[in-house]
């Protein structure tokens, strides 16, 4: 049964007993397990492998993948609910292209979301993306992440992306996020949300439209900054004039 409570504030719908009990585990290895090492790591560019152990006994690696297949066997919400009160660093999604010598690319794969590509119900708490990016021979978009924007808003709290770029050859959009709608009426909301100095790199041609944030539904903002992002080709934190 699903249930509102206080602490689910950041989340756009309520949580059963067992997803509260998988983001209270995921929390609790996160602390005891990757934060405690955190700097050391960093500064010696270390990869942990014990780390990523851990996380699969405890299904938290592959998550959504049925049990079957060695995944963790939780539904999309919970799989999502995972990625909360995390840092996303240094990811790099990469596209490239067909280019037969002498002659133009073509067959180009888009470069999506630096930091991680996710649709459906989604929400964001207490975590920080930096120093993503999205680089492409062909299209980048989202240097920390690409959304898919659906009926069930998408909706990202007390957050900070920082330094993320979008880099395409043939133009890119969304140094920090981009978020593709069918429909302008979906909606991203954005609350105590820091977006500030990310890049877009990508080519002028045919555009390079946003340094923050490219949306394509309807975009939200409560008490959030959006603040020095490197637009490339146009003015604009959030998109560039018609």
């Amino acid at each position: 049964m699903r249930t509102h409570r206080e602490e689910d504030r950041a989340l756009s719908w309520p949580l059963t007993d067992e997803e509260r009990l998988l983001r209270d585990t995921a929390r609790e290895f996160a602390r005891r397990s990757i934060a405690t090492t955190a700097i050391e790591r960093d500064e010696a560019e270390r990869f942990d492998r014990s780390i990523f152990a851990g996380m699969g006994e405890l299904g938290l690696a592959g998550a959504p993948l049925p049990e079957s297949v060695g995944g963790g066997g939780f539904s999309e919400s919970n799989s999502h609910l995972a990625i909360n009160n995390s840092i996303l660093s240094a990811n790099l999604a990469t596209g490239a292209c067909d280019q037969p010598q002498g002659n133009p690319p073509t067959n180009c794969d888009a470069g999506l979301g630096g930091g991680f590509v996710v649709g459906g119900a989604f929400s964001m708490s207490d975590s920080t993306v930096t120093g993503n990016q999205a680089t492409a021979q062909g299209l980048a978009h989202g240097g920390g992440l690409y959304l898919v924007l659906e009926p069930t808003p998408i909706s990202i709290f007390n957050s900070v992306f920082n330094q993320n770029t979008v880099s395409g050859d043939q133009g890119g959009d969304g140094g920090a996020i981009f978020a593709s709608a069918a429909d302008p009426a979906y909606k991203l909301n954005l609350t105590g949300v820091y977006v500030v100095e990310n890049n877009n790199y990508s080519h002028p041609l045919p555009a390079s439209a946003s340094g923050g944030i490219l949306n394509e539904g309807t975009l939200n903002l409560v008490h959030t900054t959006i603040a020095d992002n490197y637009p490339g080709n146009c003015v604009g934190g959030t998109g560039c004039p018609p």
